[in-house]
């Protein structure tokens, strides 16, 4: 009988922390939140600019590969919307030799850095979801889907896979997006009947 009391106290005690941390998460969200702001509109600025690639006509694309130190320069980082955080350290970047000179190596060191700071948010503000921020700062004014920094290949997906899962049960991430993280796992792209399950809501991913 007093193992099992004191079983139960511990079990209380650690459900008291538990709240009491995500309080503190929630209180400091919304004290810091124009940092937030400033570091989530710029990666989704890099977001944006390995998409476009995607977007582009097989000539145009053609072009970019050629010449993409000028296409870095110019179309990336000069219009950069927050000048505060440079693009190139952003990415890790320090010697001129390690500046990316074509698409594909630039889009790696971009999801690897997204992913890296969605992370770091996560763990230390919880999962800045748009209801989230709704909540607390009363507007919305981002791309809907932060996940995107993280849905593609990158170094971070196991830890971002046990963070965002906690994230999901303490109630400060969608479960849909959840879902779509888990679905992607750790791949370039979803085949496109996936993605119509994933939008149907077809495919539920259960919580272990």
């Amino acid at each position: 009988m007093y193992r099992m009391k004191k079983k139960l106290l511990l079990l209380l005690l650690l459900f008291a922390f538990s709240g009491f941390a995500q309080m503190e998460k929630d209180s400091l969200f919304a004290k810091e939140y124009a940092t937030i702001h400033q570091k989530l509109k710029f990666m989704h600025h890099l977001e944006r600019s390995v998409l476009n690639f995607y977007t582009m006509d097989e000539y145009e694309s053609i072009s970019v590969e050629k010449t993409f130190l000028y296409y870095l320069k110019k179309n990336i980082i000069a219009t950069n919307p927050v000048p505060s955080i440079d693009v190139l350290k952003y990415l890790e970047i320090y010697i001129q030799k390690d500046i990316p000179t074509d698409w594909q190596t630039f889009a790696a060191k971009v999801n690897n850095a997204n992913a890296k700071s969605l992370l770091e948010i996560t763990n230390k503000y919880g999962y800045p979801s748009k209801d989230r921020i709704i909540k607390y700062i009363g507007f919305y004014d981002l791309p809907n889907l932060s996940l995107n920094f993280a849905i593609r290949k990158n170094r971070y997906f196991e830890e971002l896979k046990k963070a965002l899962k906690n994230e999901v049960k303490l109630g400060n991430m969608n479960k849909g997006e959840y879902d779509l993280f888990i679905a992607m796992d750790n791949r370039e792209a979803l085949p496109t009947n996936e993605m119509l399950k994933l939008s149907k809501g077809k495919i539920n991913i259960v919580l272990d």
